[in-house]
């Protein structure tokens, strides 16, 4: 046992005891009074003996008792606490959750505040936990807080001063939870750190001060750390909690009429009663359209309840779609949406091949893809030679077309923009073809479905003849590639980025295959097409997670990317030698950024980033935790050292019953 305050019990027993004692060593005065018997002159002649105004103390029965009752009201002011492990631990590690539910305005505030966020009452409980731990040992601190990304904020460090004003410098996020990642990093500290039952030391102490959203799911286990507990916010069956927020928002253009675009959301709320809410469409920060809906109440378990408007307007250009909800509910960060429309610019395509179609009768090589890229909804579309594709310029291909096509050409150089590639390979590691040495054909054994391109084909009927392997770089000249479909002789169809640019090559001529025959091919050519080019008509509008990395390209210079928004987020990027897709992020608050790189212009320049996640707008909390498997019950306050005041009240109460009970015995005898 410890004293949280053992100034205050030193000041109270000094004061109380002196008091107690002080008072038995007055004289005890008598009134003057004739008697008429001398029975009590012996006592008489006594008391005149200490007629003065002090007098030795006399140990009595009573004294001790009134001495041990101040007793034990004084150390009942010191807070006498047990450890409960927190001051036999070799390390304590403290973990705050800063999801975008921790900042919620239902937490407990403090005595003479009004309303407090979530996070408040977490930075609040960890303060007084880190104070607690000050007077029970000397066990190093260590701060980590997690949202989307887990972060060690402050090492292990016996600085109890330094953890305080980094717990009271966090600030929330407007992210998704994710416990997992944050019991990563507790773990590493943990096992980094030495100690545990093999060693002889006492384990770590380990505690989350969270609202229990994100510890639904699965975790990764602590080690021999002891893991503890403590839920902010109200707890799970505390009734209502008032918030609609938008989950989810996109927007599409039309395929017949591409200045024609359709926004569709969809609301969600927390536990509570259906609630009627008015959502504002706005387009570059115009309201144009308004809609009303009632969100339907949801039970607090099972799948959360939504409900969706939707609404039409006209651009043809570019353009910011937000939705808003009126707001002043529980939880901000959820009442507004953005998305970035891209121009409606339908794809401009260049075909490049051996010879000109004018050359050629019939159906041959040539005509297979001139015939079926005619059909698509193409901005333009150009055929030209190898020969005269030699005379363009790399930046008129670039500013020309969206998508240059190669059917058995192998370019000099590989163009700044998207490439589709037929027999022949591109000019880049892992992109490149050899002879063909196969005997015979073969059919398409594998083909990965869930690829954007591939997703609405189907290739077992595909055959193909003249397959040419693509040549082995060794690590590939640290470009990510994809093999999409699966032949005998290897890989048919691989996808890279390159440049900033996606590329897809096929290993094999069109003409030496039954593909063009099959409706799968004119499938395959309008996907590759819009995923290549990435301005499809009907492609849904661009916007971002904050729960995820957003990516830009950036050109090959650039060594910074900077997002200006809600918050200012800069990030560095490695340098390079091309334009470059980059991840940056996950971004911290939602918003509509302007994306720079050193002034330099990157793609897209703007980006939309949105919490839309309905079980953060749900504002749930749990009272349970798992961890590795192991169900852990919050302990509320019960976290830190136990405080038993109220015992030693009640002790002492006890006492001075007995005393006054003792008291009248005595003054009837």
């Amino acid at each position: 046992m410890t004293l949280l305050a053992p100034e205050a019990a030193l000041t109270a027993g000094l004061l109380t005891g002196l008091s107690v004692v002080a008072l038995y060593f007055l004289k005890l005065r008598r009134r003057p009074m004739r008697v008429s018997s001398t029975v009590l002159w012996v006592q008489s002649a006594a008391d005149l003996q200490v007629n003065v105004p002090l007098r030795w103390l006399r140990l009595s029965a009573l004294l001790f008792l009134q001495l041990l009752a101040a007793a034990l009201l004084s150390l009942a002011l010191g807070r006498p606490a047990t450890d409960a492990g927190a001051a036999g631990a070799r390390q304590v590690i403290l973990v705050i959750d800063r999801s975008a539910s921790m900042s919620a305005s239902d937490g407990v505030p403090s005595p003479g505040q009004e309303r407090a966020t979530r996070l408040d009452q977490a930075k609040r409980e960890a303060t007084r936990l880190v104070e607690d731990l000050s007077r029970t040992g000397s066990a190093p601190v260590a701060l980590v807080t997690f949202a989307a990304e887990a972060e060690v904020v402050l090492g292990l460090t016996g600085d109890r001063r330094l953890v305080r004003d980094e717990i009271a410098a966090l600030t929330e996020t407007d992210q998704p939870g994710d416990l997992s990642r944050a019991m990563r990093v507790v773990s590493s500290l943990v096992s980094g750190s030495g100690g545990g039952e093999e060693s002889g030391q006492p384990p770590a102490l380990v505690i989350l001060l969270s609202d229990g959203q994100s510890g639904e799911g699965q975790t990764e286990s602590v080690g021999d750390a002891e893991f503890r507990f403590v839920r902010v916010g109200p707890a799970s069956g505390a009734g209502q909690r008032a918030n609609n927020g938008i989950v989810g928002l996109a927007a599409t253009r039309d395929a017949e009429d591409p200045s024609l675009v359709r926004v569709f959301a969809r609301l969600a709320g927390s536990v509570g009663e259906a609630s009627p809410v008015t959502v504002s469409l706005a387009v570059n920060g115009e309201v144009v359209a308004r809609r009303s809906v009632t969100v339907p109440a949801w039970t607090g378990s099972g799948e959360i309840a939504s409900a969706s408007v939707s609404a039409e307007f006209r651009a043809v250009g570019g353009a910011i779609v937000t939705a808003t909800l009126p707001g002043g509910d529980l939880l901000a960060a959820d009442d507004a949406a953005s998305v970035v429309v891209a121009p409606a610019i339908r794809p401009r395509v260049l075909l490049v091949q051996p010879v000109k179609p004018e050359e050629t009768a019939g159906i041959t090589p040539e005509t297979l893809l001139q015939d079926v890229l005619s059909e698509l909804p193409l901005e333009r579309f150009e055929r030209v030679t190898e020969t005269q594709y030699a005379g363009f310029k790399t930046e008129d291909v670039a500013s020309g077309f969206d998508l240059v096509i190669f059917d058995r050409v192998t370019p000099a150089s590989l163009p700044q923009t998207a490439t589709l590639s037929f027999g022949a390979g591109l000019p880049v590691p892992g992109l490149e073809l050899q002879p063909d040495r196969t005997q015979g054909g073969s059919y398409v054994i594998s083909w990965r479905r869930g690829s954007p391109v591939l997703r609405d084909v189907a290739l077992d009927a595909l055959f193909v003849e003249g397959v040419r392997p693509f040549a082995a770089s060794g690590d590939e000249g640290g470009i990510r590639l994809e093999d999409l479909a699966q032949g005998e002789p290897g890989s048919l169809l691989r996808a890279a980025e390159v440049g900033g640019r996606r590329r897809l090559v096929a290993a094999f001529e069109l003409v030496r295959s039954n593909w063009p025959l099959q409706p799968s091919f004119t499938i395959f050519l309008t996907t590759a097409v819009d995923w290549l080019s990435g301005r499809a008509v009907e492609s849904a509008a661009v916007a971002f997670s904050t729960g995820a990395a957003v990516e830009v390209i950036v050109p090959g210079e650039a060594s910074r990317v900077t997002f200006e928004g809600p918050a200012t987020f800069d990030a560095p990027v490695e340098p390079g030698t091309a334009r470059r897709r980059v991840a940056v992020g996950p971004l911290p608050r939602a918003g509509v950024y302007t994306v720079s790189a050193g002034g330099l212009v990157t793609e897209p320049p703007v980006v939309a980033v949105n919490l839309a996640n309905d079980v953060e707008t749900s504002l749930v909390t749990r009272d349970v935790v798992m961890v590795a498997g192991r169900s852990v019950e919050s302990g509320g306050a019960g976290a830190g050292p136990r405080e038993l005041w109220p015992w030693f009240v009640l002790a002492a109460a006890l006492v001075l019953l007995i005393e006054w009970a003792l008291f009248s015995v005595l003054g009837r005898s």
